[in-house]
């Protein structure tokens, strides 16, 4: 029978327990099969959305280039716009090609240039046209120049004005990069009609060239590739050491044994361009670091870092970093003799001259393609003294000081990877200590306190180390090194930096 209303509403009434009136009910959870084919599938990629190149067969014999260049991009989806003076026939077999293969192979085999636009490819003449090219660079001459001059003294005679200098060892370059960009591109245009001309404009950072179209295109791939070339950057990370060596390191810093102390692998200077010949040198892989470095020369002496530059500088560009002073130092004398009253008289006319103390280090870096950078290194420890001369002349005895020079000073090429560390060694100074004591109490005595004192002189070996390492800059180098340098502060005070 069926029931009433009532009969069926008192029955749902009951079905309701406490918990269900409560709150609302939990649903089952969908099982992971049904979910994934629910999800449907994944969005395309929007490149993957493009259509396919059109791909084709072609066989021509000695077709004329308009009907052929028209006929290329028939059933496709470019259009071509080709010169009426564009002559000439054109042969070719080819088999599974698109039609900008077929265009790139029409212009290195027969010399037919083509401009690619937004809306179709313009089949070009060979005659001249004018382009502007831009070309980001400061309009700058700059020099440098780097070395030391080693003096021991000079001496002019005012009559004869024989001499006796010294020697230098010096560096110089010079950039001319607009003037030298000028002669490249007139090289270039060189076989083209008499016509063809080029202007630059560094003010304006622009080069206007006036040549056929196969021309232009060269200068075109020449200004990219020196546009890529001339905006790279190197950052310059330096330690310049001074070890002293132990008794039993007396004949140099052991390098060899310098591998285990080091958290990287060690390798020898040739893998880092650096001739055996030559200053020694070796190479120390991203893993390595100055501290471990320092730490492991620590070993074979005491080290003093003598200075800790850090420098950047653009692709094929001089840095150089001094830390030191520059006095005026006599370095020549010139002496003219008169006679006033039957008297020779000699006088004395001195030469001054600025030397510098202290480091220097030059570096200029050169990046290829695959990341790797050629830096010619020219690092020197100058101390100047004076020291003191006689010159005899006409009886008369002349007291006067002269500069004397120690220079410590390496010129070398080197070669390594991004990243890669570079050790420049071998430069080994001796010097001379005053070495003096006395017996407590009894050096004291008047007279008798000689007796229970001494004074030696010893000798003690030092040698200069130069750490290296260039790091080329990229789009993210800048923001890596300002994280690095915020988490050496939260190190060191334990904060996060611009907060309190």
């Amino acid at each position: 029978m069926g029931k009433t209303p009532e009969q069926r509403a008192q029955q749902a009434e009951e079905r309701l327990t406490p918990e269900a009136s409560s709150g609302p009910a939990q649903l089952p959870d969908i099982p992971r099969e049904l979910e994934e084919q629910l999800a449907g599938p994944p969005l395309l990629d929007p490149f993957e959305l493009r259509t396919e190149e059109p791909r084709f067969d072609i066989k021509a014999q000695d077709v004329p280039a308009v009907p052929f260049f028209q006929g290329l991009v028939e059933d496709t989806p470019y259009n071509i716009i080709v010169h009426p003076d564009v002559e000439g026939t054109l042969s070719m077999t080819l088999r599974d090609v698109s039609v900008p293969e077929v265009m790139e192979l029409a212009r290195e085999v027969y010399g037919y240039e083509y401009r690619q636009t937004d809306v179709a490819y313009l089949v070009l003449p060979p005659r001249l046209e004018s382009r502007l090219f831009q070309l980001d660079y400061l309009n700058v001459l700059r020099s440098g120049e780097s070395g030391s001059r080693i003096t021991a003294g000079e001496l002019q005679d005012g009559d004869d004005g024989d001499s006796l200098a010294g020697s230098s060892v010096r560096t110089e370059s010079e950039s001319k990069m607009w003037q030298d960009v000028k002669e490249v591109i007139e090289g270039i245009i060189a076989h083209d009609r008499d016509n063809a001309s080029a202007v630059v404009s560094p003010e304006a950072s622009t080069v206007a060239v006036r040549a056929t179209p196969a021309t232009l295109r060269q200068v075109e791939q020449f200004i990219e590739n020196l546009q890529g070339t001339i905006t790279r950057q190197v950052v310059l990370e330096a330690r310049i050491l001074e070890v002293e060596l132990s008794d039993q390191h007396r004949m140099g810093i052991e390098w060899e044994t310098l591998g285990s102390p080091l958290s990287g692998s060690l390798s020898t200077g040739a893998d880092v361009g650096i001739e055996p010949s030559g200053t020694f040198g070796l190479g120390i892989d991203r893993e390595g670091s100055f501290s471990a470095t320092i730490s492991a020369l620590q070993r074979q002496g005491d080290v003093q870092v003598l200075s800790a530059p850090r420098v950047s500088t653009l692709n094929h560009q001089k840095a150089v970093i001094k830390v030191g002073t520059d006095e005026f130092y006599q370095t020549g004398i010139d002496l003219n003799q008169r006679v006033i009253d039957n008297t020779i008289v000699t006088e004395l006319d001195p030469t001054f001259e600025p030397f510098f103390s202290g480091i220097a280090l030059d570096v200029t870096p050169a990046i290829d393609a695959n990341g790797w950078i050629t830096m010619h290194v020219q690092p020197s420890v100058t101390e100047v003294q004076e020291e003191p001369r006689q010159l005899e002349s006409g009886g008369d005895t002349t007291e006067f000081n002269l500069a004397r020079s120690d220079v410590r000073q390496s010129d070398s090429i080197v070669r390594a990877q991004d990243g890669e560390m570079i050790i420049i060694g071998g430069l080994i100074e001796e010097r001379d200590k005053n070495i003096t004591g006395q017996v407590p109490l009894l050096g004291n005595l008047p007279l008798l306190g000689r007796l229970f004192s001494y004074e030696r002189v010893e000798s003690q070996k030092y040698e200069l180390v130069i750490l290296l390492r260039p790091r080329i800059v990229n789009e993210d180098t800048w923001r890596s090194e300002i994280d690095a340098h915020s988490e050496r502060i939260r190190g060191m005070y334990g904060t996060t930096p611009g907060r309190r």
